[in-house]
């Protein structure tokens, strides 16, 4: 039970750091965006991270040989990351970055429930709904811009919906080297992002400066950290549990967008986040050993967490 205990713990840490990361996302996205469109500003990120990976493992001569099926996990998680962050990227542009990520997250919690349940069989427990709900309660005080169906909402929920595609295959790969994964993600994200912006017509670069780049770079960089901890993470952790924990991204995205953009969060917003919290804690907690400490009974066997 304790190794169990310890390795769900450094699951849900690493969503806890991905977490911090897929926050400074956004001031990404807004430094590149007058040097890159929406799609080029994916190619490029996902190019970036492919490259530092592919660089690392062959140094390392630990390109690892993947089977057919583990191949075709890695494919869609790439598939889906582009759409992750081609959409993300078109509502961070549209809306304010702690909304987008919101609307992003409201998509993604119930996407995940749906497929964790449906695919991959994982159970209801009694703090999964719980953290769900509360997840939701936080989402609906400022994600105002889903009921107006504007742009930058739709393209965040659909991000949403991209990344719980993408974690229910993660979940698949955990015992899989997570270096080698995470380098043929982003090459075939990359591929499919370049194909995507050279067909749609988009105009690719805008006008080529130094600080975009850096930033560029940076995003690429952050990518590749973001990739390795999601695989872990995900490996070790429910999918829905674990969507939970990612809602904390709301509360580094609204801190770093206070400082760096000057977009204060209202109180609302600050409420919204404060259930986000809450409703992680849930996620991780297990509230039924409390009941029954609190009643001095035992739990239902359908709502205790660890009766799989």
């Amino acid at each position: 039970m304790g190794t169990t205990t310890t390795t769900k713990a450094k699951g849900a840490s690493s969503l806890l750091g991905a977490a911090f990361i897929i926050g400074t996302f956004g001031l990404w996205v807004r430094l590149i965006s007058p040097m890159l469109g929406n799609a080029a500003q994916t190619a490029g990120r996902f190019g970036i991270a492919a490259l530092l990976l592919g660089g690392f493992l062959l140094i390392r001569h630990k390109v690892a040989r993947l089977a057919r099926r583990e191949l075709f996990f890695a494919a869609i998680i790439g598939v889906a990351g582009f759409g992750t962050g081609f959409l993300f990227t078109i509502s961070a542009n549209s809306t304010k970055i702690t909304n987008s990520l919101a609307l992003l997250y409201a998509g993604g919690i119930i996407s995940a429930m749906l497929f964790g349940t449906v695919f991959l069989k994982e159970k209801l427990h009694f703090n999964k709904v719980i953290a769900g709900v509360v997840a939701l309660l936080g989402l609906l005080m400022y994600a105002q811009d889903f009921s107006a169906l504007s742009l930058g909402a739709i393209a965040a929920v659909g991000a949403g919906v991209c990344d719980s595609i993408a974690h229910v295959f993660r979940k698949q790969l955990r015992n899989v080297d997570r270096n080698t994964i995470v380098f043929y993600q982003y090459a075939v994200g990359a591929v499919v992002a370049i194909c995507f912006t050279l067909f749609s017509g988009e105009h690719i670069v805008k006008a080529v400066s130094f600080w975009p780049i850096i930033g560029l770079v940076a995003y690429g960089m952050a990518s590749v950290g973001l990739g390795k901890l999601l695989l872990y993470g995900f490996g070790h952790f429910d999918v829905n549990a674990g969507a939970v924990i990612l809602a904390t991204q709301l509360l580094f995205a609204g801190i770093l967008g206070a400082v760096f953009l000057r977009e204060f969060p209202s109180v609302r917003e600050l409420a919204g986040v404060s259930l986000i919290f809450l409703a992680s804690v849930c996620a991780v907690v297990d509230l039924n050993k409390y009941f029954q400490k609190l009643t001095g009974r035992s739990p239902a066997p359908e709502l205790d967490p660890n009766n799989t």
